[in-house]
């Protein structure tokens, strides 16, 4: 099950120009796992372990999305201003 988030995470992929709108911990783990083009740093792991206990353990969902959120910051997709 994939709680949805009170504010989904809204970014633009700056070389295609796709819009992207993650609503869920189980959205942002698909996103994470299967569509991140960019340089996997740590803050990106991170996401990817929070999200996935997340979405299995069906709790601490907003911990998954400010996870997102810092993973996206960290490879220059979100600023960090536009967040707080």
């Amino acid at each position: 099950m994939s709680h949805l988030w009170v504010v989904p995470v809204m970014f633009e992929n700056p070389v295609t120009g796709a819009h992207h709108i993650i609503r869920a911990s189980g959205h942002a783990l698909i996103f994470l796992t299967d569509q991140w083009p960019w340089h996997k740093a740590a803050a990106y792991h991170e996401a990817v372990d929070i999200c996935m206990s997340a979405f299995e353990n069906d709790q601490c969902h907003e911990h998954a999305r400010d996870a997102t959120l810092a993973a996206l910051i960290s490879a220059g997709l979100i600023a960090p201003e536009c967040c707080g």
